[in-house]
């Protein structure tokens, strides 16, 4: 999908290259790139974009071009924007600083990926730009948003999870993934960037409920001029997990996820159902619910504190303030300024099981009250997840754009599974060190 994209001096550039994630993303591109690819540094600073390049080494200053760009500039954003194929955006909190580039490549017919989490942008991105009359399809390109450890495992190991079944001759009915992420003794220690992320989006929950509100009307103003009724799950939904409860298919303490990944993987699974084929196999939409893991009672009361004790504070400006300004203190260690160190990035790893039922044959997934007879639990796993993993997800996400290997998925406003199902994408992943499991367990 070539679109309507002039030859541009640049295929790639990172946009926030001075900033603790976009400095591993440019070394993600720098070491795994094919020979040739044209690459940029973005940032509003010269001078430090330059000292990332040399703290990069190797022949990064000479193979590099830098692009000085100002967030808060529209027509250097333009700038930017028109000079290269993608962008991928690591400047945030989204919610500042992400609408502006995003219209900028929209304008310019440029690919933008992003790395947010937070529901709010990406739903309001979806709303703003997306849409089969909008902006983004018009101008033939893709906006994609979450393309990091938000939601990328997740969302594509629901539907992996899906197509496994569907290799097997089943139905697919449910996935619950859980999470869970491990470190050692130097302990786990996340950037401020993704803490204020979280105190905002945790502030704006009422935002987001208008947003998903007028999203669901166009989609269904859309859906009702569309040839034929979109497929639906197959089966019962899982019983929703209210709280904290043992689990012993993973032993270990369930909670939900309160992240991107949830809401990701919906539309995901609401726009390949509309598609209706997947690599040219019929697609089985699910239902899924996000879960995240923990080992002991005693993080579950902390999680339950923890959790508490933001919702009250971000209900006022000077509780947002305390957060904002003292994030070591609480969250009990976890975000700093400085984010984490070598040390601790080596080792923390993350690791997602997909727990899948589905029906032996389509007879019984028709059958009126029928439950899923069949199980079929697989795996991925990683690196330290918000930094490491993270720049692997996102640098093989805009070589598979890069190398037009998009031929199922229409240009617009796009989730990761849509963008990425039918692809090479799980393979690349697995070359570059993510492990995903076909099959762990089959019953």
């Amino acid at each position: 999908m070539g679109g309507r994209m002039k030859e541009r001096e640049l295929d790639l550039v990172v946009f926030g290259a001075t900033g603790f994630t976009g400095t591993y993303i440019l070394k993600q591109v720098l070491a795994t790139a094919k020979p040739g690819l044209r690459v940029g540094a973005a940032g509003r600073n010269e001078r430090k974009i330059n000292a990332v390049l040399e703290k990069l080494g190797g022949n990064s200053s000479s193979v590099v071009t830098v692009v000085v760009c100002d967030v808060n500039d529209p027509q250097s954003l333009r700038a930017m924007a028109s000079r290269t194929r993608l962008v991928i955006n690591a400047v945030g909190p989204y919610r500042h600083y992400g609408e502006q580039v995003v219209k900028a490549c929209v304008e310019e017919s440029t690919h933008h990926l992003d790395i947010c989490g937070e529901p709010e942008f990406i739903e309001k991105t979806e709303l703003s730009f997306g849409g089969k009359n909008g902006l983004a399809a018009k101008n033939e390109c893709f906006v994609v948003s979450a393309v990091g450890f938000d939601s990328v495992p997740c969302d594509l190991g629901v539907i992996h999870n899906q197509q496994c079944s569907v290799e097997r001759g089943m139905v697919p009915c449910s996935v619950e993934s859980f999470l869970s992420v491990k470190s050692g003794g130097a302990g786990m220690v996340a950037h401020y960037a993704t803490w204020e992320a979280l105190v905002l989006g945790f502030a704006s929950a009422g935002k987001l409920r208008g947003i998903r509100r007028d999203l669901r009307a166009r989609e269904e103003a859309e859906a009702s001029g569309a040839a034929g009724a979109t497929q639906m799950p197959a089966g019962p939904r899982p019983k929703r997990v209210q709280g904290a409860s043992y689990d012993e298919r993973v032993a270990a303490y369930a909670l939900p996820f309160l992240g991107s990944d949830a809401s990701v993987a919906r539309r995901s699974q609401r726009a390949l159902a509309s598609r209706g084929k997947v690599s040219g196999e019929k697609f089985h939409p699910v239902h899924h619910s996000a879960l995240f893991t923990v080992q002991s009672k005693y993080t579950v009361g902390l999680f339950a504190l923890f959790g508490g004790l933001l919702k009250q504070l971000v209900k006022s400006s000077w509780g947002r303030s305390l957060l904002l300004r003292y994030p070591s203190w609480f969250s009990w260690g976890m975000f700093t300024h400085e984010g984490p160190t070598e040390e601790q990035m080596k080792e923390t790893s993350f690791e997602f099981i997909f727990h899948g039922k589905s029906f032996s044959s389509q007879s019984l997934a028709s059958s009126e009250g029928a439950a899923p007879d069949r199980i079929v639990q697989t795996r991925i796993k990683g690196p330290e997840p918000g930094y490491a993993a993270c720049s692997i997800f996102v640098v093989e996400a805009a070589f598979v754009v890069l190398d037009d290997e998009i031929k199922e998925c229409d240009f617009g406003v796009r989730t990761t599974g849509e963008l990425l199902a039918g692809t090479t994408y799980l393979d690349r992943l697995r070359s570059r060190g993510i492990v995903i499991d076909e099959v762990v367990q089959e019953s």
